[in-house]
């Protein structure tokens, strides 16, 4: 894709979170009260906190990256839509709280027209919840590409399924010492050795058959 439709679709999709919540501003049911939306946003951001407390401390989160971001984007949808329809009423500090929230979007926008860097800082919050590359999801294990903060090397991160709406993240290896070269494509993996481990070995099968080992350091 090249850059003059990156630069296009970033912006765009940015902007796309508005008709959400102005169209759910505008349909809302007149019987149903508009704090509903506030308790769901409230809701949504406890659920955003208690999955930050879970991960620092169990390295567990919601299973499937898409189900993780879900109390992200519906908090953030509820603010938002809450400003569009009882902006009028709220006081100051409600214009300001839920304001920030209807703005973020465009705010967004406006950092990444004017300057890249700042960009990346001012959307950080959203950075966090974004989907990693999944290398590979099977029944035992997931693949995925991550990174230890901004300024560390990319790297590959092992994750287990923790029963059914869970899952944990065992640990990861430098993809720089991976050598996934060595297979190019996972058709399938193995995990190898005990979660009591504070490595975890996982054979890569690729599309061919050849076999490679990875050990992954634990993430506690």
């Amino acid at each position: 894709m090249s850059d003059i439709w990156i630069n296009l679709l970033i912006p765009a999709c940015l902007l796309a979170s508005y008709p959400p919540m102005l169209l759910t501003a505008r349909f809302w049911p007149k019987h149903q009260s508009p704090r509903l939306l506030k308790w769901v946003h409230l809701g949504g951001w406890g659920l955003v906190l208690l999955q930050i407390g879970a991960m620092g401390t169990w390295r567990l989160s919601l299973r499937g990256q898409w189900l993780d971001m879900l109390p992200f984007g519906l908090a953030w949808l509820a603010a938002g839509s809450y400003f569009a329809l009882r902006r009028r009423q709220m006081g100051w500090a409600g214009k300001f709280y839920f304001g920030g929230w209807f703005a973020y979007p465009a705010a967004l926008v406006g950092a990444y027209l004017l300057d890249r860097i700042f960009f990346v800082l001012v959307s950080i919050p959203i950075i966090l919840f974004i989907p990693d590359q999944e290398l590979y999801s099977g029944p035992q294990c997931a693949i995925r590409s991550g990174s230890g903060g901004f300024l560390a090397p990319p790297r590959l991160d092992l994750v287990t399924p923790f029963g059914p709406l869970l899952e944990k993240h065992r640990g990861f290896v430098q993809r720089n010492e991976a050598n996934l070269a060595a297979i190019k494509t996972i058709s399938a993996a193995q995990v190898l050795t005990t979660p009591a481990s504070d490595t975890t070995a996982v054979m890569l099968i690729g599309p061919t058959g050849r076999r490679h080992i990875l050990y992954f350091l634990s993430s506690h």
